[in-house]
């Protein structure tokens, strides 16, 4: 199961603007769900896929996965764990 607690994202640009990504997101996927995220250009999406996916650090917040917290394990072991245990299907062929 993934477990994404009050997950927020702000990016920072060089010239100190921020942009919120994501603000305070509660979600719960269980095992064997099948989940679509849709929304308009700019509202998220890819933020909370590479979030969900272990690629992306939240600003704030966690994500669990079967209770293990995402981002306290290493880039390898997080390599590891969407080696296994994460899949994707994309909207068109990569």
């Amino acid at each position: 199961m993934i477990k994404v607690k009050n997950v927020s994202k702000v990016y920072r640009g060089r010239d100190g603007h921020s942009v919120g990504a994501l603000q305070d997101v509660n979600l719960e996927i269980k095992e064997r769900e099948f989940v679509v995220i849709t929304g308009p250009s700019g509202s998220g999406k890819s933020t909370l896929l590479f979030t969900l996916g272990a690629m992306l650090q939240p600003t704030s917040g966690e994500v669990l996965l079967d209770g293990v917290r995402l981002y306290d394990l290493t880039p390898a072991e997080r390599a590891e764990m969407r080696r296994l245990q994460v899949g994707f299907v994309f909207q068109t062929f990569n």
